[in-house]
Order: structure tokens, then sequence, then C-alpha cells
């Protein structure tokens, strides 16, 4: 056959090529198309052979040059015909079918990848025995005029090729594409995040250089990488207006790297009522269930502020009203993930923020963060803990702004100290054994038997009876945990899950008695299936111990302060402002470093452990005892205090 190199997959440029069932040659501005008009159809003439371990592409363009007086029988398909070894058709597959198709829609491209039989992954999968295939699009209705410019089904080289689980995203890309190599990318970030939603499995999702725009609230699906290709060349932004909102939020053992976060602005806040709830980089998905960390590293956040914008008046006692808002890196905030959540931490390593007059991380209500190898420059608040959240930081740095490290608030949790008698616990494997074998069984019994007995119970909806099941099977399998470790801690944690963040009840109050009732419920269903005594007795305390703490939670709340623990902090000029005013003068400024106390905020029972060095290479242990390397000399309260208490009894037993 003659080779026409890439033409020969444009009818309009090779008719002799393709069956146009009597459409018309004739040219767009996309150069020569065949026209067709009524329900007609574009076929390729040389079937294209489909081999083991090979790889195709199939590809079909085309766009509406005049609508159809009928847009009810408007539609335009295109696919492949499957053909055997001796050539006759076989099958068809439809690849795509678009209904209403109209000139407004423009120039559609329709691409996906093809595999003989059971050489997946692939979007089209050859049917067995197809030894050939023809590409073909075909138009419905009549009174149109739709011109295909392309047709085509090609082997792809090794470098096309579809990797499993992984999504492309270009600048060039197209939403409609497959998205799973880059001869194929996908245009946007939240495309390749809802394919890889769709997987349900680990996947990743790779973004190539280029400046891309991401919805608020994005999610990253559970177990899903987001990979930039490096954060100076992959630069993420909120829609323009929606600047006040949060990019991502973080599901389960999701990954993040490589990317520059632009534009993203705080909502008004103070620091005596908390951190902003938007303009973050990354929140928590609420409702979530973490097992896994998140874990976000090598990204930066750059703000969009004017040289003018920096240089504006700058009052660290009144939050800077002359001064714009900037965004903040990371919200972790326990209170949004679902109660039962085991974990509630994020992990985070090389993350930088820029940003003038915003807040860099804010760790809130029960959440945890470890941070490693931070930066902040010019943030109202550099780490920010509060409402009893706790960050860990080593190895980071805080360049200029108002406070460096802040410790507000406090929250209340529940603190079990676990059975008053230890002597019922012990290792009991044979009836932890029968529990889990008849597990199902004792779902059934309580659920169809047991609970319809207890007032209240029949007048629950159905999704609180989901919820009543799930929680029974908590329940069962951390009694049976107990049982086999001979300790109480399934128990304790079983009933800790019964509250939020400040440990007030997870539900309504109402549902205290059925609780109860539901939970001596199981102890009877449980120890009739048991006939060791020492086994009974151990479920009925430690069923005791949860009731109690449900009955009585007043008697097991405790406070506990929002904590930073800091290690190798470095302050380069910590507290001296939010913009270019902060700059010292040997950088062209008048900013002046103050006194590094000063940069630590503590209120509310907040507390602050942490070690720092300064711009003029003194090292801090805590905010009072110093060493300063240039006069040779340790100073503070805490260390006089410590010499006097060691010399005093010398000077003493000397006479001195």
């Amino acid at each position: 056959m003659q080779t026409y190199t890439p033409l020969e997959h444009r009818p309009g440029d090779t008719p002799q090529l393709y069956d146009i069932d009597g459409g018309l040659v004739t040219q767009n501005a996309n150069g020569k198309v065949v026209r067709l008009n009524s329900s007609q159809q574009v076929t390729a003439v040389a079937p294209v052979p489909i081999e083991a371990e090979e790889r195709y592409a199939f590809r079909a363009v085309f766009r509406r040059a005049t609508n159809s007086p009928d847009p009810s029988d408007d539609a335009i398909a295109c696919g492949i015909d499957w053909l055997a070894a001796d050539k006759t058709v076989l099958s068809s597959t439809t690849v795509n079918t678009i209904l209403n198709f109209s000139v407004a829609n423009g120039r559609r491209e329709v691409r996906t990848s093809v595999v003989a039989e059971a050489d997946g992954p692939s979007s089209v999968v050859a049917p067995i025995g197809a030894r050939y295939a023809i590409p073909w699009v075909r138009t419905f209705g009549i009174n149109h005029a739709t011109d295909v410019e392309v047709c085509s089904l090609e082997r792809l080289p090794f470098v096309s090729l579809p990797v499993a689980r992984t999504f492309y995203v270009t600048m060039d890309g197209k939403d409609l594409n497959e998205g799973s190599s880059l001869t194929a990318p996908l245009a946007s970030i939240a495309e390749g995040l809802a394919r890889a939603a769709a997987l349900a499995l680990p996947a990743i999702v790779i973004v190539q250089p280029g400046e891309y725009i991401v919805p608020p609230d994005t999610v990253i699906p559970a177990n899903c990488t987001l990979y930039g290709y490096d954060l100076r060349v992959t630069k993420l932004s909120l829609p323009p207006g929606q600047e006040v909102n949060n990019m991502f939020q973080m599901s389960n053992g999701i990954k993040a790297r490589g990317f520059t976060f632009a534009n993203l602005r705080h909502e008004p806040y103070t620091l005596a009522g908390g951190p902003p709830q938007k303009g973050w980089a990354f929140v928590f998905k609420p409702g979530e269930l973490l097992t896994r960390s998140p874990y976000i590293a090598d990204c930066s956040q750059l703000h969009g502020f004017t040289q003018d914008q920096m240089a504006l008046p700058i009052d660290k006692a009144a939050g800077n009203p002359l001064m714009p808002r900037g965004g903040g890196n990371l919200l972790a905030d326990g209170s949004v993930l679902a109660p039962s959540s085991p974990l509630r931490s994020v992990v985070v390593d090389s993350f930088t923020a820029i940003n003038p007059n915003g807040v860099g991380y804010a760790v809130t209500r029960n959440a945890f963060v470890q941070l490693v190898s931070v930066f902040t420059n010019w943030a109202r608040v550099g780490l920010w803990a509060h409402d009893g959240g706790q960050i860990t930081v080593a190895n980071s740095n805080n360049t200029f702004g108002d406070y460096a490290l802040a410790a507000t608030g406090f929250r209340n949790t529940v603190q079990i100290e676990g059975l008053a008698d230890t002597g019922v616990l012990a290792t009991h494997t044979a009836a932890a054994n029968t529990l889990t074998a008849q597990t199902e069984a004792i779902i059934t019994a309580l659920m169809g038997t047991r609970y319809p007995t207890l007032a209240g119970f029949n007048g629950l909806s159905d999704r609180d009876k989901a919820f009543t099941e799930r929680d029974t099977r908590t329940l069962l399998r951390s009694l049976i945990n107990d049982l086999r470790s001979g300790q109480d801690r399934g128990a304790q944690s079983f009933a800790k899950g019964l509250f939020d963040w400040n440990a007030n009840y997870a539900f309504s109050v109402a549902l205290v008695p059925l609780f109860l009732a539901t939970w001596e419920q199981v102890r009877l269903e449980l120890v009739d299936r048991i006939t060791n005594n020492a086994a009974q007795a151990m479920i009925t305390a430690m069923i005791g111990l949860i009731s109690d703490v449900i009955m009585r939670p007043q008697d097991y709340r405790v406070g506990f302060a929002s904590v930073i623990e800091a290690t190798g902090q470095q302050f380069s000029y910590a507290g001296s402002g939010v913009n270019y005013n902060a700059l010292p003068f040997s950088q062209r400024g008048t900013g002046r470093a103050p006194d590094p106390a000063s940069t630590l905020l503590k209120t509310g029972g907040g507390r602050i452990y942490a070690t720092f060095s300064t711009e003029v290479g003194d090292t801090y242990l805590g905010e009072d005892l110093r060493v300063d390397f240039e006069r040779n000399t340790i100073e503070g309260q805490a260390f006089s205090r410590g010499v006097q208490n060691i010399a005093l009894p010398l000077i003493i037993g000397l006479g001195a």
C-alpha cells in the first residue's frame, strides 16, 4: 500500500483510503475534511492488524458545520469493526456516542487505547478471535453538515503505552482523553483526581509543568498520590475571584508533592478567635476516617501581592489592618474528621510558605502534625496550635512575620485509667476464637432479636440502624481483641470513640439510655456463647467500664493544652513584621529583630517547648536560657537559679 505519512488518517486528504458513503470532500478551517449530511459513515478501507502485546490508539476528530433541524435525531458515533483472520466481520465496538451534537460543541476529539484480547489495561479490548480492525465515524439524522477530519487506528510506540492506575495532566491535554498516557493526557487536575477516585484503588495523578486552575475543595481521594513535575514549574491557583477558599481536601493515605500554590487568601480572623477556616492549600476532608496520615512534601506557596502592597504600613498589635491577608499551607482541624477516626495527623516535609500576613500552619482540635524543614516568611503566625492541637517541628525556620510560634487554648479529652479491678484481666484465646467464628450469628441475633425488644430501637431510621450495626461490630472486635491480649485497651478505645474532639458526646444525649441498653444486650449475648466463667467476668467488666464512661463523662474529662514542640528552630528577624517593612538595614529595609520571646504567643494554657537560634547567633533553650556565642556566656533566670542551687551548699559547706 502506498504510504501517505500522517495524511493517511485524514479522510479529506486521502479519500481513496476510506469508504466515505456518499460524503463530499471539502475544506474547513482545519484543512480538508469529508462532509456528511445524513445517516452516513466514514470507514477506513485498509484493516489494521491487531497483534498480541501491542497497543493501539483510536482517534476521531469531527465538528458540526450546520445543525440539523431535528435535534432529537442528531447524534454522532465513532468506533471499531473487528475482523477475523479471514477478514470477515466478527463484531463492532462503539467507542463514543454524542447525542444532540451541534455547531456550539465545536471541534470534538475522541481518543482511547486499544489492545488485543486479554492484554489490558485499556479502554477497549479486542474480542476473542479478532485479528484485524477498521475505524469508523457515523452520523445520524438528516439535513445537517458534519465534517469528519480524522478517523484513525494506529499502533502506539512504547513511550505512549498506557500506565495502570496512572493519570497524566498537561496544559494541552483534554478531559475527554483516556488520560493514562502522555499521548492522551487530561487537561485538569480535578479530572485526574476524579478518574483516580473512580478506580477505588491506590493511584497516582502526575501533573506536567504549567499553570493550572483547581476548583475549591477539590478532594484528593483515599490512597491517591498527586505529583507535580517540580514545584518551580508546576503552579496551582484557585479560580479568579475565589481565592478565599481552600484548595484541596485530604483523604486517608494521600500524598501530594511538587507544587507551588498561588494567590490563596484568608478570611478575616483574630488571634483570640483562632485560626481562619478559609484560604488554605490543604485541609481535612470532612467526615474522613484516617488510618494512614496524609503526607505533603516539596511544595511552596507564593503570594500575589504587588510591591506597593508589600510596603504598606504594618501594625502588629492591631493585626495589620492596612495589609492584605495572605494564605496558608495547612489547616489540620481534627473536629471535622469522623469521631471514630483513629488518626488525626498529617506529615509534612519541605513545604515553604511565603505568605505575608497569613498563617503558615494551623493545627486545631485534637489534630497532630509533624513538620520537618518547613519555612514561613512574613507570616502573621508561622506555626499555630489552637484548641488542643499538637505540633512537633524540627530543623525549620521562621523569617520575619509577627509571631513565629503560637499555642492558644486547650481542649477537653477523655482519660480512662482502665478497670479498677485489674485482676479480672487475663488472656482467653478460646473465648476470642469462639466469638470470632460466631460474629455474623451474633450480629444477626442482636439486630434481629435482642435490639428490637428495646424501647426506642424500632423507631430508629434505617440510617441509624446501619450505624448501630456498624458500632456493634466495632465493639465486638474491640472485646475480642481484649480477650486475646488480656488487656482492656480495646474497650477504652471504643469508649473514647463515642466522644468528639472536646470530650462531648458524638451523638445525641437522648440516645444514652438506648446505648446502655444495647451494650447490656451485647453482654448477655456474648456470655451466653462462651462457657468460661473468667472470660464472662472479663466481658462484663469491660462493658461495665464503657457504660460508666458514658453515664459519667464528667468524671473522665481532663484538660489538654495546645502544644508546640520545636527542635532546632531558626528565627531570622522573627517578629519584625509581615511585609518589606520587616527587612533589616542590611537588606535595604528598616526592620529590627525584637526580643525572641515576643515572637512566642501563649494564651489560654497553650504551651511551647522550643530550642531555637536567632539571626545574631544566640541559641535559646526555652524562652529564658540563652547561649550567647559572641560573648561566650550563658544567661537566664533558670541558669542563675541552677547555678545558685549548686553553689550555695558549697559556699555554706566551705564557710565562705
